[in-house]
């Protein structure tokens, strides 16, 4: 089986701040994987669950996963983001 070849990025957004948190995403995170030869594609989910809202963003590669995403705003979340390299079966 080859190495990992998608990254899983998700962190939990500052009470109120989702919306925001949101549009960083799409104008600076995905942008990010967007410049990168290697990102095939990205996909963006949302999760309001427990008072806890939350940003996953999934990145897929042509190989290893090559780029890490920037680190959102502070103000924006509840604590920094976590971010993991997975292998996609199917």
């Amino acid at each position: 089986m080859s190495g990992e070849d998608t990254l899983m990025w998700e962190v939990s957004a500052a009470p109120g701040r989702l919306a925001e948190l949101l549009a960083w995403a799409n104008r600076v995170a995905v942008a990010h994987l967007d410049d990168e030869p290697t990102c095939t594609d990205t996909a963006i989910y949302t999760s309001e669950q427990d008072d806890a809202a939350r940003v996953v963003i999934i990145a897929g590669f042509t190989g290893e996963p090559t780029a890490a995403l920037p680190e959102p705003p502070a103000h924006l979340v509840v604590r920094a983001p976590h971010q993991w390299p997975f292998r996609r079966l199917r």
